[in-house]
C-alpha cells in the first residue's frame, strides 16, 4: 500500500524466476495480492498451452519441458496486461529468453541454497524431474543458473526470507522501476 492506503499501480509485469522450491508461487501470489493484479503460475499455464502437466511434458524428457516453457516466456511476453508470473530457472539456459524476460518486466531471481530448495521440494510431490533424492539435482541446477540468473535479474531477492520480506522488496523495486519508466 502506498501512504495514501491505496495499491501501488504496477506499470509492468513482474517476472519471479527460481529454481523449483524458490518461492515464485508463494511470493507471487502475495505480490499479486497486494498490486491487485492477476498471479500467473509456471506450471498451471504451461499445462494449459500443452495440453499436458509439467510433469508429464518432463517425463517425455527434459527438452520437452524446457521448450513448452520457452513458449511460456513468449506467451507472457506477448500479453498487454500487467500481472505478476512464476517463471522457471531454465530460463537461464536460454539468453534469448532472458533477454525477453528483461525487455518486457521486471526481471527478479528469487534465490535459495540447494539444501533449501531441497528440503521445500521433497513435501511436494509433484515437481517434474525429481526422484526420491532431489539433492544432486538442485544441486546441479543452482550450479549451472545461479550465476546466470543473478547477472539478468534486475533484482535478487534472498529466498530464505520471510514472504512477507520478500514481497517488501519486490513492490519497493517495482515501485522504483515503475517511476524510472
Amino acid at each position: 500500500m502506498s501512504d495514501s492506503g491505496r495499491p501501488e499501480v504496477l506499470t509492468k509485469s513482474i517476472w519471479l524466476c527460481g529454481l523449483m522450491g524458490s518461492g515464485k508461487s508463494t511470493v507471487g501470489a502475495a505480490a499479486a495480492v497486494h498490486f491487485a493484479v492477476p498471479f500467473v503460475d509456471n506450471d498451471a499455464t504451461v499445462a494449459e498451452l500443452a495440453g499436458w502437466s509439467t510433469v508429464d511434458l518432463a517425463d517425455r524428457s527434459r527438452e520437452v519441458l524446457h521448450a513448452w516453457e520457452s513458449r511460456y516466456v513468449r506467451h507472457l511476453a506477448g500479453r498487454a496486461e500487467v500481472v505478476v508470473a512464476g517463471i522457471a530457472a531454465s530460463s537461464a539456459d536460454r539468453p534469448d529468453d532472458l533477454a525477453v524476460l528483461r525487455a518486457s518486466g521486471l526481471l527478479v531471481y528469487l534465490r535459495c541454497d540447494a539444501a533449501t530448495l531441497a528440503d521445500r521440494v521433497r513435501r511436494d510431490p509433484r515437481r517434474p524431474l525429481l526422484d526420491e533424492h532431489p539433492e544432486a539435482l538442485l544441486a546441479d541446477m543452482f550450479d549451472r543458473r545461479d550465476p546466470v540468473l543473478r547477472r539478468a535479474a534486475h533484482l535478487v531477492i534472498p529466498g530464505q526470507e520471510e514472504v512477507s520480506v520478500q514481497v517488501r522488496l519486490l513492490v519497493a523495486a517495482a515501485v522504483e522501476a515503475g517511476a524510472e519508466s
